[in-house]
């Protein structure tokens, strides 16, 4: 295996056809953020992310697109803002991890949302979490029938709040697939904006990425009913999954009707300082997971983190 690193806006028209025929090759790979376009959006405004293209008897074999912090470790690129993480290969291409670190001059690789069946880093998987989904595959309609089931009391509550906020407020209207870069996903209740989400669709799979609603509107829950009518209008339009990222957040649990896993840990080379970096990120994990898994910890850790001002370096983590 031969590694080649370049920056994400020196990939050519080959590179990117090669790495979309990749992604559509394997299922789990088709992930808006395992795309090339995701990489150089994030290469744009990132200087230390790269990417690594693996070759073999020069035919092109994988991509692999991370981000180089200090003391020569990796993660991934985006760093912990990415919900889906590894390397974009060949269907049936295998990799030795530390010839991997080793072309990417790198001590260390950290990942928190690893795709799990990637066999050569399964060694290094120190735990593994669900991550909820909500599966469209047999419409909307089938999916919201089964909810109703299984939470009735959950469905009729957000209806009553849903026909509440059309009333007292406005009527409800939705943007859910905004192709104007100056505006979100948003739900407008009359013409005021109370909720906005910005997520990364490819095709049939939506990936949910920030959320946001306006607090004044809190006791409506309009997060939860934006969230309710994206999955209900776009699943007219072919979509199937929606991804909604893992972590301590109950309506996930709610909403969810499916779960994939995903895999966290760290690839070390073996080294006085690969040694020191597995110590370092064991203990790190532990406390992150900890708090991750305890839903008041981690609405104190949230409401600390945003108000300090460093949530921006340490909220992904949580």
């Amino acid at each position: 295996m031969q590694v080649k690193l370049i920056d994400p806006g020196e990939l050519g028209s080959v590179e990117i056809a090669a790495w979309h025929s990749m992604q559509r090759a394997t299922p789990s790979l088709f992930n808006p953020f395992l795309s090339p376009e995701f990489a150089m959006a994030v290469g744009g405004f990132r200087s230390d992310a790269r990417i690594a293209v693996l070759t073999k008897d020069r035919s092109i074999t994988g991509f692999f697109p991370f981000e180089r912090r200090r003391l020569g470790v990796g993660v991934p690129i985006c760093g912990w803002l990415s919900p889906c993480q590894g390397i974009v290969h060949a269907p049936g291409a295998n990799w030795d991890t530390r010839e991997l670190l080793q072309g990417c001059r790198l001590s260390a690789w950290q990942f928190d949302n690893l795709i799990v069946d990637q066999q050569p880093f399964k060694p290094y998987h120190a735990a593994t979490a669900p991550s909820p989904i909500i599966d469209l595959a047999d419409g909307f309609d089938s999916y919201y029938a089964k909810l109703q089931t299984n939470s009735p009391r959950f469905c009729k509550e957000l209806a009553r709040k849903t026909r509440k906020l059309g009333r007292e407020v406005g009527d409800l209207r939705i943007i859910t697939d905004s192709r104007d870069t100056s505006l979100l996903s948003v739900l407008y209740a009359g013409d005021q904006p109370v909720a906005g989400q910005f997520g990364l669709r490819a095709e049939n799979l939506l990936v949910g990425w920030f959320t946001a609603y306006d607090i004044r509107f809190r006791e409506y829950s309009p997060g939860l009913i934006q969230l309710m009518q994206t999955a209900e209008k776009l699943a007219a339009t072919g979509l199937q999954e929606i991804h909604m990222g893992k972590g301590a957040k109950n309506f996930t649990q709610q909403l969810k009707n499916s779960d994939i896993p995903l895999a966290e840990g760290i690839v070390t080379r073996r080294s006085l300082l690969g040694s020191a970096h597995r110590a370092y990120d064991a203990s790190a994990r532990w406390s992150v997971r900890t708090v991750r898994h305890h839903p008041g910890l981690h609405r104190n850790a949230d409401r600390i983190l945003r108000r300090s001002g460093v949530s921006r370096l340490t909220y992904g983590r949580m």
